[in-house]
């Protein structure tokens, strides 16, 4: 932009021959050869620059000394603010006469020029505005062009809304309507109410009076029932004054003929053998009650009987009475005589002391005698008194200094078979083996333990022919050599609980081929166990006749083991077999033995005869075939000797 230096400068170099040509007039026609290059500002503001720089060239003329010729201001233009002046000869005359306010007019003329700065700021900030409202204006155009779209949405759904309210509408109509109709069925209803609820104040008060008729007839109901009762009690003490109860404490009699014996007017609960003795006195048509204290059960007959089937001198007990008429006492008591008189003699079992215990109390030794490796000699445990308080148990004597009495050995011993007429263990037998069920077979040629097991259990043979039986899952380990996998073994018949049903619990190897019925018929003829004995069976001629493969123990000698075999866990070491520890163990514990050598016949003992007829087991088999082969040998060599 041109300053009021280059005004002055521009001025005195243009002559004044050629500003007379070319200069504009100062008045208002000086518009018209006026040119403006720029526009400062806005429009409005355009028009009011052009006044100010037409006064500017009209001082401009009047100050000028020389002329300047046409032709040195067409190749020579002056600037002022942007704008360019056209020199004409009007002009000349307005600069002349303007030439003495020349100093007042480049004054207004500079502060026209500073108007100008502050107006071209002024239109640059809003053109920036304007591109901001701009900017601004294509926001809000987006945001109405969405509004618009919401608006056609929102009429959509208003229209939607009108139509659900009409709908609502109508359905409000068709409630309004049932209302009215379930209004006028519930004045029908209430009118109903109404009507019954005086008819059942009438059967109320018909109730009223029956109730107490009813009263008065249940009361005498009651009169008559307690005079009933009392008839009955009276007719039932009367006929227990004419009778005689005989009990037989420890034994429990077959029953002939049970009945119930029912009162005739309410329950009658019977708890112990004294009540169950005094029910069947008071009945005539009762002749023997016996009583299980482990059951709590009272068995009623109308026959007696002199056939026992057990005798018990420990838990759990049974008692037996005899009932009868005055007359018939002494015919019960040598009833009585009879059944005691079939009783074996069985030897308690014995409770003696480890090797280390004092033994000056149990005068004897638990510990199985010390033998060689073949068995062929074996020296005594004998318990010797050191002094008044103290004794063990020695096998070479006793200590030097002892006082050396010698106080009892190792007691057990052979339990005799039972005399005729004296009863013999029963023969429920309870029997269980141990399988390994995944293990392979040891050997190519041999069938694996589960195969064996399943085959004879699918044939219904072996252990399945006893009156009840398990098969368990085998241990880690295998149970020939590891007491620890046997322990649990017979902890887990323990705690099945079967065994206390039966008579006998047998132990059964899964490659044996074992005959439960001749294991009875071994029982009844051959070994003939004192019913009540404590005993386990040596099965074989082998160093201590005991093989694994047969394990057979009483109910009497399993509920000995089991309330103290803790004792053999804690004295007995784990070396050996498991039959050779089950021998001390039972032997320990005073359990006494029976000895068939022919219950097993087993290869390990080389003595494998699956033809003997007196045979009850056979082992081992690893082979189904082999095993099979074994079976029909043994059953027939068996029917052949015991020929029905």
């Amino acid at each position: 932009m041109a300053t009021t230096e280059d005004h002055e400068l521009i001025a005195s170099e243009v002559p004044s021959q050629a500003w007379e040509k070319q200069a504009a007039p100062a008045r208002g026609p000086c518009w018209k050869p006026l040119g403006v290059t720029s526009i400062l500002g806005l429009l409005t503001l355009g028009a009011v620059l052009g006044l100010m720089v037409c006064g500017v060239a009209s001082l401009i003329h009047r100050h000028s000394k020389q002329q300047v010729l046409r032709e040195d201001i067409r190749s020579r233009p002056a600037f002022l603010s942007e704008v360019a002046l056209e020199y004409t000869p009007q002009a000349e005359e307005e600069v002349s006469d303007g030439a003495s306010g020349n100093v007042d007019g480049l004054k207004h003329a500079k502060q026209l020029i500073e108007e100008a700065q502050s107006l071209k700021a002024l239109d640059d900030k809003l053109k920036a505005e304007a591109a901001k409202f701009g900017s601004q204006s294509e926001g809000l155009a987006k945001e109405a062009a969405n509004i618009k779209q919401q608006a056609i949405t929102d009429a959509k759904d208003a229209d939607a809304a009108r139509q659900r309210a009409q709908d609502l509408r109508s359905q409000a109509e068709a409630l309004k309507k049932e209302a009215t109709d379930s209004i006028g069925k519930a004045a029908d209803l209430d009118k109903e109410a109404s009507r019954r609820k005086v008819k059942a104040e009438q059967k109320k008060q018909e109730a009223e009076v029956l109730s107490q008729k009813a009263k008065t007839t249940s009361d005498g109901a009651e009169r008559k029932e307690k005079e009933a009762v009392n008839m009955e009690l009276k007719a039932l003490d009367e006929t227990a004054a004419q009778r005689v109860c005989i009990h037989l404490p420890g034994v429990k009699l077959q029953g002939v003929g049970p009945a119930t014996f029912d009162t005739i007017l309410g329950p009658h609960d019977i708890a112990d053998e004294w009540q169950c003795s005094d029910w069947c006195l008071r009945h005539t048509a009762c002749r023997q009650a016996v009583f299980t204290w482990e059951t709590s059960v009272c068995e009623l007959y109308g026959e007696a009987t002199t056939q026992p089937i057990v005798f018990r001198e420990r838990w759990p007990f049974f008692n037996t009475t005899y009932c009868g008429a005055m007359g018939e006492k002494d015919n019960m008591l040598q009833m009585l005589h009879q059944v005691y008189d079939q009783k074996p003699w069985v030897p308690p079992p014995h409770n003696c002391s480890w090797g280390g215990d004092n033994c000056i109390h149990t005068k004897c030794c638990a510990d199985v005698c010390k033998a060689t490796w073949d068995f062929k000699t074996c020296e005594a445990f004998t318990c010797y008194k050191k002094d008044e308080h103290f004794a063990g148990c020695k096998i070479a004597g006793a200590d030097p200094g002892w006082d050396g009495e010698n106080l009892g050995g190792h007691p057990n011993g052979e339990i005799e078979p039972a005399p005729e007429g004296k009863l013999v263990q029963g023969v429920r037998l309870y029997c269980f083996s141990v399988v390994m069920w995944n293990d392979p077979p040891k050997q190519a040629w041999m069938s694996s333990e589960g195969e064996i097991a399943g085959h004879w259990k699918e044939q219904g043979k072996g252990i399945v022919q006893c009156d009840d039986y398990n098969i368990f899952d085998g241990i880690g380990g295998g149970s020939v050599h590891n007491i620890l996998s046997f322990v649990q073994a017979w902890k887990k018949v323990q705690d099945d609980g079967r065994w206390k049903n039966s008579d006998w619990t047998i132990k059964v190897d899964p490659d044996a081929v074992f005959f439960p019925e001749h294991f009875r018929q071994k029982i009844m003829w051959n070994l003939r166990t004192p019913q009540g004995s404590a005993v386990f069976l040596r099965n074989t001629f082998y160093k201590f006749q005991l093989l694994g493969a047969l394990e057979a123990l009483s109910r009497e000698a399993m509920e000995i083991y089991f309330e103290r075999s803790w004792e053999c866990e804690a004295h007995l070491g784990q070396q050996g077999g498991e039959d050779y520890w089950l021998l001390q163990c039972l032997e320990g514990l005073g359990i006494n033995y029976q000895t068939d050598v022919t219950l097993l016949h087993d290869k390990y003992a080389a003595d494998e005869n699956c033809k003997d007829p007196y045979g009850v087991a056979h082992h081992f088999f690893k082979k189904t075939k082999d095993w099979d082969e074994c079976w029909d040998k043994a059953e027939k060599a068996w029917n052949g000797a015991h020929a029905q």
